[in-house]
């Protein structure tokens, strides 16, 4: 009779499920559950040495480094060990889970150089302030693999973009997103849209009636936004035609760059000269939104450059409330963004997930504040008839 590592990788378990699941799931994942299931089902007993990885690849017709990696997740679960020289063997049931004090800290911004980004440095030092008052290190993972996720206690993901594959998350791992809601995992992150909000309501009440918007690239993050911006100006009174919109061309997408905020700096004066080339002064906007901080001084830029005032001419507000808002001149009108609490809650939760062995908690959110500047003022101080010199377009 075959032991249950050598039945057929069709096995049940993976009968039940969908095609579509199994084929997003890498093979050492449906591996790793498969010998999982096995455990959890006693199948395969405490002390039971695993077959060698020849035997494997004959039985699952897959690689060594596809079975390295299941059996190096299910040794992070504390569900194998490997005796040198002996092979690997199904582990003894620990009563009480040994900790490591390492907290895992992985994401896209987060491999950016410091000098790369305030935004991406805010945050980590908001995560690194908490981990140290708990007495926990931080390691900084590689975002594109799972390589070392087995030193750690818990993770830390803070993807700028799109959503985190929740199939990379171990089992039983404990695991905390910031910045990004992503579902089926916890996570921490502030209401964008109640921001954007803010920012339009504001300007109304100021006086404003056309408000543009250049906003980021498709996505969640960006959808929340749009959406926001178009419903306070529906419950002002405003109907807000498409051309009032841009989205952002252009993105840096270099993040190994040092000089990768101000990247996004030229970026929001390429994107504002077309603009400014292409029906901005038909539009007869009298204020605009940008995505973020950078992109808004780049804007700025490009408005100066055509002749235009701000906030004279043009009103403008960005997003996040990086130090780059308050050092600008004139200082930028922001919605700020809780960076660095977003970071001590993300790194709060994620302990009390290690302590009690429950990654169940509730989401986190955050509120965004609006902080006036320099850049933002009544539109009655201004001629909105006023055109850009046609030598700056």
């Amino acid at each position: 009779m075959k032991s249950p590592l050598e039945q057929s990788p069709e096995g049940q378990n993976e009968q039940t499920m969908p095609s579509e699941t199994q084929a997003k799931i890498p093979q050492y994942k449906r591996l790793a559950a498969q010998m999982r299931e096995h455990i959890r089902a006693g199948d395969l007993k405490p002390g039971d040495r695993l077959p060698s990885w020849a035997q494997m690849r004959r039985d699952y017709g897959v690689n060594i480094v596809t079975i390295e990696r299941a059996q190096k997740e299910l040794a992070a679960e504390g569900l194998l060990v490997t005796r040198q020289g002996s092979g690997t063997f199904v582990a003894e049931p620990q009563s009480v889970p040994v900790r490591k004090g390492i907290i895992g800290l992985c994401g896209t911004g987060i491999t950016y150089p410091a000098e790369a980004s305030v935004y991406w440095t805010r945050l980590v030092h908001g995560v690194r302030s908490a981990a140290q008052s708990a007495g926990h290190h931080i390691l900084l993972v590689d975002n594109h693999s799972t390589a070392g996720w087995e030193k750690v206690d818990g993770m830390v993901i803070s993807e700028q973009a799109g959503i985190f594959p929740v199939y990379k998350v171990p089992d039983n791992l404990p695991c905390v997103s910031l910045i990004l809601k992503i579902p089926g995992l916890c996570s921490v992150y502030c209401d964008d849209g109640a921001g954007i909000r803010q920012a339009v309501e504001h300007l109304i009440a100021s006086g404003h009636r056309k408000i543009g918007y250049l906003h980021g690239l498709e996505g969640p993050p960006a959808d929340q936004r749009i959406a926001a911006y178009r419903g306070a100006l529906k419950s002002g009174g405003i109907s807000a035609p498409e051309k009032w919109m841009r989205m952002m061309r252009g993105v840096p997408r270099l993040h190994h760059q040092f000089e990768y905020g101000q990247q996004f700096v030229e970026t929001g004066r390429d994107n504002m000269r077309d603009w400014l080339s292409d029906g901005w002064t038909e539009l007869g906007c009298t204020a605009l939104l940008a995505h973020n901080d950078d992109f808004a001084l780049g804007i700025i830029e490009a408005l100066q450059e055509a002749g235009l005032r701000v906030p004279e001419d043009v009103s403008v507000v960005g997003f996040d409330g990086t130090s780059v808002a308050s050092r600008a001149l004139p200082a930028l009108s922001t919605l700020e963004v809780p960076l660095e609490e977003i970071g001590r809650k993300g790194v709060e939760i994620l302990l009390q997930q290690i302590e009690t062995d429950n990654a169940a908690h509730d989401d986190c959110i955050l509120p965004v504040t609006l902080r006036l500047g320099a850049t933002t003022t009544f539109p009655s101080t201004r001629d909105s008839a006023i055109k850009p010199d046609a030598k700056g377009v």
